[in-house]
């Protein structure tokens, strides 16, 4: 047990996590769902919505007993096993959440006997609640009642048990998209109860965690582009609700303005295609696509916030010619819950006529082991690292020691300039990279400096990760060409090498792809143009 590791994690917990994680451990044992009664003498109301593929649903299930999540499929002999760990936590979570009622095309019969299934599981106490899943159970519970008009005692009665239990076992101990998703639940559970003070409770929360997790440039703090527009499909479906609703009426400008700052920052962050790289755990097919968000937002009459820039969330993107650069120059934050935070400070990717150059490596796990701690290391990302050394101190599945800070020198319109001190203590080195775009192209300059002179005995290895099946062939001593027209050269380099790296492609799906890895002392030069 690395003791100082654990205490370093844990002095940056807010007080109010530390005490729910002590006391949510003592009461575990003592949580039935059953006595959670407070609402079972309220009635159902509808709860009028168009999900439009906000919750995305297709392809989840296809039978009473199939099921596909995270790119593995698993068939129950007879009845679902809604406890199913076989694929790991995660796809059981995912198995929970019932987004698959969502699915235009799967049948109301099997929908309805799934339903029942895990009804009869949580009043029976064979199924275990949890705050997360339930919170996305609940959302999909009520909008397939309004949808189906489906009713059935086990049906209303195992829902309004979990709004109850929702409400008494929050994830304060979590914190950060959790806590988010915690009140956006109750905020729909409350319109379907036409409870006037869970409404009261979870609007007041919810504009609360609203501020305090987007940031100035309208990003979720956590950074990570799909947890980002699943949060952004959630107040949009929230906002469609309370147009559509009139005891939900006084939430409208809350969610509109959350909305529009958040479209903002997906504007701003993403590509030119409209499509996201996959930093900070994200990973294509869990999140509703850019296109579908900006497609609601229209439909409601949601203007994105077109004066904000990226800023407080650290990511810089510039744009020249038929060069599009993605710049990560953030800190780590919240610094209270890093759980999806990657050792990625001054990352570049590159996209260059639209075809991905540089990109980032991707997430294919949240399981605890090699693969995920090699996904969320600094060799995983294209930026610079000292030998074995990472830049935060990275464990576990979602946790972080000791961290890095990184501070923006210059900041332009074409130019940036950020500084790290991820490997002061173990190299005695701050890393410096200025990132520049012209009409010659894309020019990085790394530096290695303690004091603010060059530090030429310590190497850096700078790392260049490609997509799969982009052909990377060496092209002169120090050029390497990148598919049919972009080439790389390397000025200050002891020597380049190429190496194969497992790319992630999505969750529990890797493909093998190329990275370079330029060593230098001091400082390096790399110049990418068009040939």
């Amino acid at each position: 047990m690395n003791v100082s590791r654990i205490l370093a994690t844990l002095s940056y917990l807010k007080k109010e996590q530390l005490f729910y994680q002590v006391y949510y451990r003592f009461r575990a044992s003592r949580v039935k769902l059953p006595s959670y009664t407070q609402y079972l003498n309220h009635s159902l109301h509808p709860v009028q919505a168009k999900v439009e593929g906000l919750i995305p649903a297709e392809g989840r299930c296809f039978s009473l007993n199939r099921f596909s999540f995270l790119n593995r499929t698993h068939d129950f002999e007879q009845t679902v096993d809604w406890n199913y760990n076989g694929h790991g936590r995660l796809w059981n979570y995912n198995l929970q959440y019932f987004d698959f009622l969502n699915d235009a095309s799967l049948s109301r019969d099997i929908k309805a006997a799934l339903v029942e299934s895990c009804a009869e599981a949580l009043l029976a106490g064979t199924l275990k609640p949890e705050p997360y899943p339930v919170s996305l159970r609940i959302i999909n519970w009520v909008l397939f009642a309004t949808r189906e008009s489906y009713s059935s005692t086990a049906f209303e009665k195992a829902l309004k048990l979990q709004i109850a239990y929702l409400r008494k076992n929050l994830e304060y101990h979590i914190q950060a998209n959790h806590l988010l998703e915690n009140y956006i639940s109750l905020w729909l559970a409350s319109v379907a109860l036409q409870d006037q003070a869970l409404y009261q409770f979870s609007s007041e929360k919810l504009e609360a965690q609203l501020q305090e997790q987007l940031l100035d440039d309208g990003a979720h703090y956590e950074c990570s582009p799909m947890y980002h527009s699943i949060l952004l499909g959630k107040i949009l479906l929230l906002t469609d609700i309370a147009r559509s609703n009139s005891f939900a009426a006084s939430g409208t400008k809350m969610l509109v303005s959350a909305a529009e700052k958040m479209l903002g920052w997906l504007m701003k962050f993403c590509w030119k295609d409209a499509s996201w790289e996959p930093v900070n755990d994200a990973a294509p097919g869990i999140a509703p696509a850019v296109q579908v968000l900006f497609k609601k937002a229209q439909l409601l009459h949601i203007e994105s916030r077109k004066d904000l820039r990226l800023s407080a969330s650290g990511y810089r993107r510039f744009t020249e010619g038929s060069f599009e650069v993605l710049l990560d120059a953030g800190s780590i934050i919240p610094s209270y819950q890093p759980g999806h935070a990657h050792c990625d400070m001054l990352q570049v990717c590159l996209r260059v006529n639209g075809q991905s150059i540089w990109c980032d490596t991707g997430t294919s796990t949240y399981e605890a082991g090699p693969d995920r701690l090699r996904e969320r290391g600094t060799a995983a990302h294209n930026t610079v690292t000292i030998g074995n050394n990472e830049q935060s101190a990275i464990w576990s599945s979602f946790r972080i020691g000791r961290r890095a800070e990184c501070r923006i020198k210059h900041d332009e319109e074409k130019l940036a300039e950020a500084i790290h001190n991820g490997f002061l203590g173990a190299a005695g080195v701050f890393h410096r990279r200025k990132v520049e775009v012209n009409e010659l192209g894309l020019q990085l300059t790394d530096t290695l400096e303690n004091d603010g002179m060059l530090n030429e005995k310590v190497t850096g290895e700078a790392v260049f990760h490609f997509p799969p099946g982009l052909p990377v062939i060496k092209a002169g001593e120090q050029e390497w060409q990148a598919g049919d027209h972009v080439l790389i050269r390397f000025e200050g380099a002891n020597r380049v090498e190429m190496e194969d790296w497992p790319m992630a492609l999505g969750f529990n799906h890797r493909e093998n792809a190329i990275a370079l890895r330029a060593y230098f002392t001091g400082k390096l030069e790399t110049k990418v143009f068009c040939s």
